[in-house]
């Protein structure tokens, strides 16, 4: 087998959308893998797209011991990934998969989180979190019920994230976003649609992603579902100075 990834294709890198360090796509061709290896300082989440493969888990448990386990990789696999929690990845066939992270400052470091005997240091969610998102409960939206809520991660999950949810759009419907206080991430995961921020327009489809500022009355964004079915990622970051962009 071989360690390469077919191609890993990053929407941006470390230090440039604070507190997000990376959103990237990775695709990993039959009989490849990625070897054991954790982080220091970022938080990370794995969103299964296609394909079929494993991933081993080796996390330290409240009783301070080291279990290795592993987790089979299918479509709408979610992982919570902390610092110190080693991962590792298995495909015979092919996958793709979404990687996301963000910085975790100093108390919240694989270094203070395994060297922490009582885990309270830290208000991020420090353990290895697994789901499959078909099975997380949906919660229709009051003002659009048509839309489909999941929340994968609950507030402060991640580091200065919010929010971090789980969006079914069906085809035709608008999903307008609401008035938040941070920065908005949005992934498009499936389908395909339009996307207005203000008077611009544009597409949204194959994995773009729109970062939105402050989103207010003068500036609200909608996307719409133009194909069967529009799924996305949604996050909330605590305010960064960054301008709209979609890449």
């Amino acid at each position: 087998m071989s360690p390469t990834p077919t191609r890993r294709r990053s929407s941006f890198g470390r230090a440039k959308w604070p507190p997000l360090t990376q959103v990237s796509l990775a695709e990993f061709k039959a009989e490849t893998y990625f070897e054991d290896h954790d982080h220091e300082d970022m938080f990370e989440v794995f969103y299964v797209l296609s394909g079929a493969g494993r991933f081993a888990i080796t996390e330290r448990g409240s009783d301070r011991e080291w279990r290795r386990r592993e987790v089979a990789a299918k479509p709408g696999l979610f992982l919570h990934l902390p610092p110190g929690v080693q991962h590792a990845g298995l495909t015979d066939l092919g996958f793709q998969f979404l990687m996301l992270g963000a910085a975790a400052e100093a108390d919240c470091s694989k270094t203070a989180i395994l060297g922490d005997a009582n885990g309270s240091a830290c208000k991020a969610l420090t353990s290895f979190q697994e789901l499959q998102v078909d099975e997380v409960e949906v919660k229709g939206l009051k003002k659009n019920p048509k839309v489909q809520r999941r929340t994968l991660l609950p507030s402060g999950g991640m580091p200065k994230v919010m929010r971090f949810e789980h969006l079914t759009v069906p085809n035709g419907v608008s999903y307008d976003a609401p008035r938040e206080a941070g920065t908005q991430v949005f992934i498009l995961l499936t389908g395909w649609g339009g996307i207005r921020l203000g008077v611009k327009t544009g597409l949204f489809e194959h994995h773009a992603v729109a970062l939105v500022p402050q989103v207010g009355a003068e500036h609200p964004v909608t996307i719409t579902a133009a194909s069967p079915q529009l799924t996305m990622l949604r996050l909330v970051v605590e305010p960064c100075p960054i301008i709209h962009d979609e890449l």
